[in-house]
C-alpha cells in the first residue's frame, strides 16, 4: 500500500494546545488511532521531553 501527500494535505495540530508553540504538533495521516494508523509528529527546536510509542514499528526522521 502506498500512500502520497502534498504539504497542502497535511493537517498539523497541536498535541498539548495549552503550550501553544511549545507544544509538539502532529498530523495524522491514515487509518485510526485506536487501531492502525500512520502519522508525522514535529517537535520545536529546543523541545526536552518523553517520546512514548505505542507500537513496534515507530520511524523517525530527524533533520
Amino acid at each position: 500500500m502506498c500512500y502520497i501527500y502534498t504539504i497542502a494535505d497535511v493537517e498539523w495540530g497541536y498535541l498539548n494546545p495549552a503550550r501553544g508553540d511549545k507544544s509538539p504538533c502532529a498530523a495524522d495521516l491514515w487509518g485510526d488511532t485506536h487501531l492502525l494508523y500512520g502519522s508525522f509528529v514535529k517537535l520545536p527546536q529546543g523541545f526536552e521531553g518523553e517520546i512514548v510509542a505505542k507500537s513496534n514499528e515507530f520511524k523517525a526522521v530527524v533533520s
